[in-house]
């Protein structure tokens, strides 16, 4: 359950000002974990806003030539080489069309 940060100050500043962890617990109904954690971060600590966690690393013009320059190649030679992990690759592909070999090449031999 995500707490506002007017609550989180008031819990934090009742204890400073000398109320206990357990009385805090009880008085504002919050679990007594989370004010141990609270505890545990930062005094600079700022409430996260909503909203995009940032741009994409991948830039999948890249990760396209990289595939026609080496169709053979390793999803994790791939990542290594744009500097992004396996698991950005895989979903950019995925998200691209480009769909996973099941097997490799064979020749057919009659």
């Amino acid at each position: 359950m995500a707490y506002s940060s007017d609550l989180r100050r008031k819990v934090l500043d009742f204890i400073v000002c000398g109320g206990s962890k357990a009385e805090a617990s009880r008085r504002y109904a919050i679990g007594i974990a989370t004010i141990y954690k609270w505890f545990s971060q930062p005094r600079t600590y700022q409430a996260r806003k909503p909203g995009p966690k940032g741009g994409y690393k991948l830039d999948r013009e890249d990760l396209r030539a990289a595939i026609q320059a080496k169709p053979d190649s390793l999803q994790k030679e791939l990542a290594e080489s744009l500097g992004v992990s396996v698991g950005a690759v895989a979903y950019a592909m995925k998200m691209m069309g480009y769909r996973r070999k099941k097997r490799r090449f064979t020749t057919n031999k009659a």
